[in-house]
């Protein structure tokens, strides 16, 4: 897994828990009170709005945790610019309510834009950088040979180096 999206599952693990005791605090201690003492009020508007007022906010959270825990899943595929942005943003808003979680999302959105940019090695999925290596010149066998003979003249290369590049080269 790579760091950006260890940070995000961290950033996703403090969010949701943030989210459950807050839900539970609201939902479980505070919403009954205020709906029982407007209910025997009779004062029912304040009642429901009450429970609107804590209860849309609530919803909301659940709802972006839902995105969160998607975008997690898909930070990797082709659409990953829009999700390390989506991070970010959440991120920036997260910072005032969270900031435990809004500080993983932006340095997730930092090391994401550098795992993007760095190159992938060659020989692991067969490409350099942006070309293929089907798409790279090829060197003919004497410039390769007279090459290692350079190296191997400026000590750079030592002789037996030299043979097993060339038996590997098969030159």
């Amino acid at each position: 897994m790579s760091r950006s999206k260890t940070l995000i599952v961290m950033g996703n693990a403090f969010a949701a828990l943030e989210t459950l005791v807050a839900g539970f605090i609201i939902f479980g201690l505070q919403v009954p009170g205020i709906y029982a003492t407007a209910y025997s009020e009779g004062n029912l508007t304040d009642a429901y709005s009450a429970i609107l007022i804590t209860g849309i906010p609530f919803v909301l959270c659940l709802v972006g945790q839902i995105v969160n825990w998607v975008g997690l899943t898909k930070i990797d595929g082709i659409n990953r610019q829009r999700w390390t942005m989506w991070f970010l943003v959440i991120g920036i808003l997260t910072l005032a309510v969270n900031p435990i979680s809004g500080i993983l999302y932006i340095v997730a959105f930092t090391y994401a834009n550098r795992e993007q940019r760095s190159p992938s090695p060659a020989g692991v999925n067969g490409s350099l950088g942006n070309a293929t290596l089907a798409k790279m010149p090829r060197i003919n066998d004497w410039t390769l040979q007279s090459n290692l003979e350079d190296l191997r003249d400026w000590r750079v290369l030592s002789d037996t180096e030299a043979m097993s590049v060339r038996n590997e080269l098969q030159i």
